[in-house]
């Protein structure tokens, strides 16, 4: 409902309220996890992934994303070709929760477009 002056306006007392959507066919929201802005945007200065000789680099678009990421994503979004083996007490953690562990604060998630053509190995 709209006044005159375009404002939203409640339904009038005794006036029959919009029809809402029909959500009961839905099934119930079981997690919810999160991605980030690019932190480039946010922070305002761009980001470059290198080679250790510094012969090739790219810009690389960095993004934060919760611990459960790769449990509420869709299957087959995410691939893992490889990664390095986890430490013992990080045995039963997924790949987004390992990094917020100690050793993962020191690690990435990188797609295998940059490991292929920049020839990075899981120790690099």
């Amino acid at each position: 409902h709209c006044c005159e002056s375009g404002d939203l306006m409640p339904p009038a007392p005794g006036e029959p309220e919009e029809e809402e959507e029909e959500w009961s066919d839905l099934p119930p929201v079981e997690d919810v996890a999160y991605v980030t802005y690019n932190l480039g945007d946010i922070l305002g200065q761009r980001s470059f992934i290198n080679t250790l000789g510094r012969i090739m680099y790219a810009g690389a678009d960095v993004y934060a994303v919760s611990p459960n990421y790769d449990q509420v994503v869709l299957p087959g979004f995410e691939q893992i070709n490889s990664r390095a083996p986890p430490a013992n007490s990080e045995d039963s953690f997924s790949i987004t929760e390992q990094l917020y562990t100690p050793r993962g604060s020191q690690s990435l998630v990188i797609g295998s477009l940059y490991k292929d053509n920049m020839a990075l190995t899981l120790n690099s």
